[in-house]
């Protein structure tokens, strides 16, 4: 995460310069995950031979309400808890426990006409909503505080989630929000987020679909350096399927 001070120059106008994390007392900042699903269509997985990041031919980005003026589109959604019925009166019942559901969520189509009112997040053409959130398949440490590094040649604040997991097969998306703990806004109860991301399509396969670990990144290696909790691997880790398969 970056962080920026906003001052005047002579001519009365805001300038933006990135502090210093050596000067930040980073107490109180805190960075959670949330987890949401997304259409097998948006994971395009690597090839055997490749140690690249997998490739997803859908894009990413905040929703705009704007984007309805463009040539009538279809989207995908999943809608509000699939497995949550309705109460007779036709607002939501009231909700049990959550229970992750046994079978594959149903996908839906709809126009832009018929936009769900909490999308809060765009992949191609499907919407992400809030109500679609499964947080609470992951499980781990889903709240982390950062850590000081140095990356390519400074200083940086980063957040490391190095003992996460997901109990449910499919594709997903996760969104990362920062804020600080010890910072207020009179009009609310909560503190305010001060950043947030959504990361990239991942894949959660089954044991007999699992194709493998890659080796560990240069940046995974620099931060255990720094006693950051993280798995390192020093060379690909392949499934017992593909290993016999490359034998043959």
């Amino acid at each position: 995460m970056r962080l920026f001070e906003t001052t005047m120059d002579h001519s009365s106008r805001p300038w933006e310069r990135e502090i210093s994390y050596e000067n930040v007392q980073n107490v109180g900042f805190m960075c959670t995950v949330d987890l949401f699903p997304l259409p097998e269509s948006a994971y395009a997985p690597r090839s055997p031979s490749s140690h690249s990041l997998p490739t997803s031919s859908y894009v990413g980005y905040p929703y705009d309400e704007s984007r309805q003026d463009e040539p009538p589109t279809t989207y995908t959604y999943f809608p509000l808890h699939p497995y949550v019925s309705s109460s007779a009166e036709g607002g939501q019942a009231s909700q049990p426990p959550f229970q992750l559901p046994r079978r594959q969520l149903m996908l839906s189509h709809l126009k832009e006409e018929e936009f769900p009112p909490d999308v809060v997040y765009q992949v191609g053409n499907h919407l992400i909503t809030e109500s679609s959130k499964l947080t609470p398949a992951v499980v781990g440490e889903k709240v982390v505080e950062p850590t000081i590094v140095d990356y390519k040649g400074r200083k940086a604040m980063i957040f490391v989630f190095g003992d996460i997991a997901v109990r449910r097969e499919g594709v997903f998306i996760l969104r990362y929000r920062a804020f600080d703990i010890f910072s207020g806004v009179e009009s609310s109860q909560h503190a305010p987020i001060l950043a947030e991301l959504y990361g990239g399509p991942f894949k959660v396969y089954s044991t007999r679909e699992f194709p493998g670990l890659e080796p560990s990144t240069e940046l995974t290696k620099d931060l255990s350096k720094y006693g950051v909790r993280v798995t390192l691997r020093d060379a690909e880790r392949k499934s017992r399927k593909r290993s016999k398969d490359f034998d043959s």
